[in-house]
């Protein structure tokens, strides 16, 4: 779909997964004026992520029910 949900302990964002520029970010009630908010993370963690389901193929994953339409994969146990 083309975006990438990020929520991070001071922000949250949206991003475009091909050039991962923001669409939207918001401060979360514990970001100061004086932090260094980093899309370092979700980056990360997204580049991750497609290494692992292009180079591993064969192992199965599974995204959180509605996980489709936001592109958000959650863990099962956490509650949104």
């Amino acid at each position: 779909n083309g975006k990438l949900n990020y929520q991070g302990p001071l922000f949250s964002a949206v991003l475009d997964t091909k050039t991962f520029e923001p669409r939207w970010i918001e401060a979360t009630a514990r970001a100061r004026d004086d932090d260094l908010l980093s899309l370092v993370p979700a980056a990360t963690m997204y580049v991750l992520l497609n290494g692992l389901r292009r180079s591993l193929p064969h192992l199965p994953y599974a995204l959180a029910a509605g996980a489709e339409s936001t592109g958000k994969i959650s863990h099962p146990g956490y509650v949104d």
